[in-house]
């Protein structure tokens, strides 16, 4: 009951000014409260975006690295193919070359009949005769 007796010797207005610094106060106070949550949920924010920005970063080196790798390994398969190519390109140039010279030393040891038959001189009709 004092508190009634302590607000009954207050005057309207003193009562209103009062009550109107209080509530003031109290909307200042719970401005600030919303202005520092917003800030921490903006830094929280920025953090976590810097953090999946490294991570991002990070996994992008990783994944460079390995397509780099990838990359190695492939010409390395790549310079061995070509290798394999030549080599069998070359044994295919060496056995065409060793065919066509045997079907050429064949075709030149042929037998051709008498090679004097077509060397020999005279009217056709002695040649005939030769053979008979």
């Amino acid at each position: 009951m004092p508190a009634l007796i302590h607000k009954s010797k207050m005057s309207n207005a003193m009562y209103e000014a009062l009550k109107t610094h209080i509530l003031r106060e109290r909307q200042r106070k719970k401005q600030e409260q919303e202005q520092d949550a917003a800030i921490e949920r903006m830094r929280r924010e920025r953090e976590y975006k810097q953090k999946r920005d490294v991570m991002t970063l990070e996994e992008t080196k990783e994944q460079i690295a390995q397509l780099e790798d990838k990359l190695k390994q492939q010409r390395d398969d790549k310079h061995q193919l070509f290798l394999q190519l030549k080599k069998v390109l070359n044994e295919d140039e060496t056995r065409r070359k060793a065919r066509e010279t045997n079907d050429y030393m064949s075709l030149g040891h042929l037998p051709m009949g008498n090679p004097n038959v077509f060397l020999q001189t005279g009217p056709i009709s002695e040649i005939g005769r030769a053979h008979v």
